[in-house]
């Protein structure tokens, strides 16, 4: 297993719990834009998408996904999007990389590190 992914699991774990915000979210779908991911996987990847913008965007706890594009179409079993994010009037692009399961359901990844203004 790659040591690197594994400490940003950890990392992204550390700020789901101990992130003291209350955050004021969108959590409406289906999202706009162009998004591949059905109305489930929407709604289970914001929840990461918004705490992985806060980490960026620190002094804000209201976020809105106002876009969504395709950026590489489904490809041996995964595609990727960019979900741009509002948060407090600056526009945060969050890179996903969303993976079919052979067995059913669909996971997803987000690179904090890509993560950009």
């Amino acid at each position: 297993m790659n040591i690197t992914k594994i400490l940003i699991g950890f990392v992204f774990a550390f700020v789901l719990i101990f992130t003291p915000k209350a955050y004021a979210d969108d959590f409406k779908v289906p999202l706009p834009g162009k998004t591949q991911a059905d109305a489930r996987l929407q709604f289970d990847t914001l929840k990461n998408v918004y705490v992985s913008v806060g980490v960026l965007e620190r002094d804000c706890n209201n976020f809105s996904v106002i876009n969504t594009e395709l950026v590489q179409e489904l490809q041996e079993g995964s595609w990727k999007e960019e979900w741009t994010v509002n948060a407090c009037g600056t526009n945060v692009y969050v890179p996903i990389t969303f993976i079919a399961s052979k067995a059913g359901g669909t996971t997803f990844l987000i690179n904090l590190r890509a993560i950009h203004k």
